[in-house]
């Protein structure tokens, strides 16, 4: 199949790839502990199946109707059953049913009361929903997430919890343009989760962070070593600025 702008995905990808390896060879990190996510809300499926010839299988989506009507196109599609579909949005109480039955990961767990609820829906013939809880790094009153002083017990909950793997955990941090601060914020996600994995209900560790965008990848890479897996949530430098 022929895809529209595919030489200047291909571009975007190749520059992509660049800056990333750069960042693990400056930080002395295994490539292969820096995964990508492409954030495809309101991208066309014919983006997403771009992204899929150049390698790429897992997908972030913030918009839960837009994200299932993509899935339901791709999955008529024999060859696009190897797709992770990741759910990066808020989270609304009437949306859980919704979103366990349709994804593979969540971003975006801020209460127990929906970690529960998609507990309670995920479909037994589907494997655990990995979750991230979310955070507010930077305890900013104008962004959604759980307090770094409440996570902790939080995770606890979490973790009890039947059809949820408790994967890892996710922050936007403060936009800055300064790789120090950036780097900042996620040392601090970093050492909650270090924290966290200390604790002794915790039975099976976080591995991931979710955390470090198009603008501040470098940073997120610099603030991690290969033991911790991070993944990239990518929309602009992939598919260019939305309209």
């Amino acid at each position: 199949m022929k895809f529209k702008n595919s030489s200047l995905f291909t571009s975007r990808l190749s520059k992509l790839d660049h800056r990333i390896n750069k960042a693990c060879l400056q930080n002395k990190r295994e490539r292969s502990s820096v995964k990508i996510l492409a954030v495809t809300k309101k991208k066309s499926v014919d983006d997403i199946r771009l992204a899929i010839s150049h390698g790429l299988k897992n997908f972030g989506e913030n918009y839960l109707n837009e994200a299932i009507e993509k899935k339901s196109m791709l999955e008529a599609e024999s060859n696009k059953n190897f797709i992770e579909w990741h759910y990066i949005g808020s989270i609304q109480k009437n949306k859980t049913k919704k979103i366990a039955e349709n994804f593979n990961w969540i971003h975006s767990v801020d209460r127990f009361e929906v970690a529960q609820r998609l507990s309670d829906q995920r479909p037994l013939n589907m494997e655990p929903l990995k979750i991230f809880l979310q955070i507010n790094i930077d305890e900013e009153t104008t962004k959604s997430g759980v307090m770094p002083q409440k996570a902790k017990e939080l995770a606890i909950l979490i973790a009890k919890l039947p059809n949820l793997n408790l994967h890892g955990l996710m922050a936007i941090p403060t936009a800055s343009g300064l790789l120090e601060d950036q780097k900042r914020s996620f040392l601090k996600l970093r050492e909650l989760k270090n924290k966290i994995n200390k604790l002794n209900e915790i039975k099976t560790k976080l591995k991931s962070l979710s955390m470090g965008m198009s603008s501040d990848l470098e940073a997120a890479i610099d603030a991690c070593d290969s033991n911790t897996e991070t993944w990239l949530r990518i929309g602009t430098a992939l598919f260019g600025k939305r309209n």
